[in-house]
Formats: C-alpha cells, structure tokens, sequence
C-alpha cells in the first residue's frame, strides 16, 4: 500500500508494537514511538482514504498521525485492548474533527458539527477508558434533539439524513454511496436531501438549535 510516491511499510506484529510503546512510555525514547507511528501508517492511509473527497490525501494522513501519537502517549496496555483498535478510534476522530472544523460555516455545517460533537461523546465514553472524560451537556442535548426532529422525517428523507451526516456513531457517506443504499439515483438523493433540510430548517429555529440568520 502506498500513498503519493511514498510505499508504507508493513504491519509490525502486536506484541512487538505494545513493547514499543511501553518502552516509550517508561523512558521517553521518541525513536520507539517513531517506529510504531510508521509501522501504522497503513491504518492511518485506510481511514484517510474515506474522507479523501474533502482534502489531500498526504495532508489527512498527517492529521491521522498527530491522532496515533496522542494514542501512544494515552494507550493503556493493562486495559487488554489491541493497540490497533484503540488506534483507529483515535485516528478517525482527528481526522474528522479535522474536516469538521475546516468546512465553510453555514446552518448545515452547524448541524453536522452538533451530531459529529455528540458522536464523540458516545464513542469517547464507550471505548476510551484510559482518559478521564468531561461530557459537554450542552451539546449533547442539543444533539439529541436534532436527531428527535430528524426522527419525524418521512422515512426515505430520514435514512438520506442520517446516512449523510453519519448519525449515531455512522462514517458519514456521500451521495453516491447513499444511492446504492436507498435504491435510487445520485441526482435522486440530493433532490430528496435538499427537500429534508427544507423541511427541518423551520424546527431547527424554533428549537434554536440554529440561528434565523443562519438560514438561507
């Protein structure tokens, strides 16, 4: 596997990778981190590749990096959990923070960040038990109650939704992707998207999940 002109190196065995991270974490010896970073680069690469429609592919896999290295710094060996899994958590949540945070802000953005906000509560209080977790209930109510008005959708407008901007837990997917689900023609999906934010623009005011000047 290889990205740009650059060839991955292959997969180090587990074991071998979680005596590497101990050492690092005992004496602070970055070239022990450095070999486990690069030895997980393929896993990196994988994650990068789905969100390769919003940016570069090396630039994504170097914000995938910055997530493995905060996973090696936090990884707990005693908690019996393969490093790789612990990994992608982590890897996949810079990532997507990453593109998050990058887009142009607008009245569906800010719906996708309150759903993206709340999809890293759960998944933090579910599998990062190695971090003390400080759940921002704001949010999280607020993502709730997006995801009750989404529920009131008619049932097509609410699985387009939900697949699009990934709810509970779900990778996002594109339009394409969500027309192999549904059964239906690209063109066909964005038609039925663009009607289901007209239909929740109004209770997402109401609600002020979102701002009156936000909607256009």
């Amino acid at each position: 596997m290889s990205y740009g002109n650059q060839k991955l190196p292959q997969t180090m065995d587990a074991d071998k990778v979680k005596d590497l991270i101990l050492e690092y974490q005992k004496t602070g010896n970055v070239n022990a981190r450095n070999i486990v970073v690069e030895t997980n680069l393929r896993l990196v690469a994988k994650i990068a590749w789905q969100f390769l429609d919003y940016y570069d592919i090396e630039e994504l896999i170097n914000v995938g990096v910055i997530g493995m290295i905060k996973c090696i710094d936090d990884y707990d060996a005693s908690m019996g959990t393969k490093f790789s899994t612990v990994a992608t958590k982590y890897v996949y949540t810079a990532i997507r923070n990453f593109v998050h945070n990058q887009r142009k802000y607008s009245w569906v953005d800010s719906l996708d960040r309150i759903i993206s906000d709340e999809d890293k509560i759960v998944e933090d209080d579910l599998y990062d038990t190695s971090i003390n977790i400080v759940l921002d209930y704001e949010k999280k109510e607020q993502a709730v109650e997006v995801r009750k008005i989404v529920e009131n959708l008619p049932d097509r407008k609410r699985q387009i939704i939900e697949l699009y901007f990934g709810l509970y837990g779900n990778l996002p997917l594109k339009e394409r992707e969500i027309a192999k689900i549904v059964g239906v023609t690209d063109s066909r999906v964005g038609q039925l998207k663009r009607r289901a934010l007209e239909m929740l623009k109004p209770q997402f005011v109401k609600k002020q999940i979102v701002e009156s000047a936000k909607i256009k």
